[in-house]
């Protein structure tokens, strides 16, 4: 088992085209925020202090959100490549039991995911350093490390679900497609999350995606928002709008909630994923 995951970061990371087209709704993001959307945000917001380095934080939680998941679709997509190959019916013939290769798979995506979003950090931090002079204490990166992990696992087990019911490589670049577009909205990184009519929002609310960013951006921008001073008011309206909390029955969410609504979602993917093997048996 342990060669076996050994086997699936080595193609990943052997293999540049990989991490390029694993990170380009990342890219798409990043290019969309420093060509039009960062610009629109701050007239909005020019009566607070030290906007532009809120949003480069803002956008940085929601690029985090997105490499996460595009980063372990890439990792599991490795089994819908492994069974058009016959990988798969060869290990049958081996020691190694499906939920073992399955796990392998997952555990896989998860360090694939944790290493990705660790570097796509630490690359937004330096350019916005570069650009804005935007400064983030050691403390907030630790505390990031674990969210890394959390996100890790959520995402890989989402997509280990979606890519069970895929029987064909055609079928799984459409799905890609599909999910790496899907994911740049849903994570509020295109456009802020409170933009979005209530129906919308209701519809982002089913996935793991907001409460993702949002946890990202609770650490974030929790030093940075504690120096602002503005009615209770205001100041629900102006975290609703970025995404920092989602909202429920008139509440947002906090960061602890958003962790375990995460960890629900990952639990029912892998229930999920549980009774859809056992159903195939």
């Amino acid at each position: 088992m342990k060669s076996f995951i050994n086997r699936n970061l080595r193609l990943f990371f052997s293999q540049p085209k990989n991490v390029i087209l694993s990170l380009f709704s990342s890219m798409i993001s990043l290019t969309l925020y420093l060509v039009f959307l960062k610009n629109n945000l701050l007239d909005s917001m020019s009566g607070i202090g030290n906007a532009d380095k809120i949003l480069d934080l803002w956008l940085i939680g929601g690029i985090l959100t997105i490499t996460a998941m595009t980063t372990s679709f890439t990792g599991v997509s490795q089994s819908v490549y492994d069974r058009e190959k016959g990988v798969l019916k060869d290990l049958s013939l081996t020691s190694l039991k499906s939920s073992e290769v399955s796990l392998s798979y997952l555990c896989s995506s998860v360090v694939i995911s944790f290493v990705m979003q660790a570097a796509v950090y630490l690359l937004t931090y330096a350019l916005f350093f570069i650009l804005d002079d935007l400064k983030i204490d050691v403390e907030t990166s630790l505390i990031l490390l674990p969210i890394f992990i959390l996100n890790s696992l959520v995402w890989s087990v989402f997509n280990l679900f979606v890519i069970k019911n895929i029987k064909n490589i055609k079928s799984l670049g459409r799905i890609e497609a599909l999910l790496s577009t899907a994911i740049g909205f849903f994570a509020g990184a295109y456009i802020p999350l409170g933009v979005f009519s209530k129906s919308a929002y209701s519809i982002i609310k089913l996935t793991p995606a907001p409460y993702s960013s949002s946890l990202f951006r609770e650490i974030l921008l929790k030093s940075p928002l504690e120096k602002i001073k503005m009615p209770t008011s205001e100041e629900f309206d102006f975290r609703k709008l970025l995404g920092i909390g989602i909202e429920f029955y008139g509440k947002l969410t906090s960061g602890y909630q958003n962790a375990l609504i995460l960890i629900f979602f990952c639990l029912i993917c892998l229930i999920g994923g549980m009774i859809i093997d056992k159903i195939r048996k």
